[in-house]
């Protein structure tokens, strides 16, 4: 798409924030896809601003899904993206794959002894 930059972003699940953060950042033509496991709350994969978008089991209920989703694609597509997580569920699985995801993408997450003591 003409304007984007190089790069982009990877959000994490479907709900408000991240429906806000696909905005701010298409809105800046950063090149965003959406990672959900739906709901009637996901409504960032719907933003005109979300380049695109994929469906998976539900992220806190089978982690492995969304993990091996993104690990396919930033071998591939989403190399060097920065993956966002928007939601408890999504920072939990990014920072407890910190080290595995980091190999392929940047993480704007802090590693998992961080995130533990935050997650009620």
């Amino acid at each position: 798409m003409k304007g984007r930059v190089s790069g982009g972003a990877v959000i994490l699940e479907g709900s408000i924030p991240a429906f806000e953060a696909v905005r701010s950042l298409g809105g800046h033509h950063v090149s965003v896809a959406v990672v959900h496991s739906g709901g009637y709350h996901a409504i960032a994969p719907y933003s005109l601003w979300a380049a695109e978008s994929h469906l998976v089991a539900g992220i806190a209920e089978q982690p492995s899904g969304a993990l091996d989703l993104l690990e396919y694609h930033d071998r591939r597509s989403w190399k060097n993206r920065v993956l966002f997580p928007a939601g408890d569920a999504a920072l939990e699985l990014i920072s407890r794959h910190h080290d595995r995801l980091f190999r392929w993408c940047r993480i704007a997450a802090p590693q998992w002894e961080t995130v533990q003591g935050i997650l009620n």
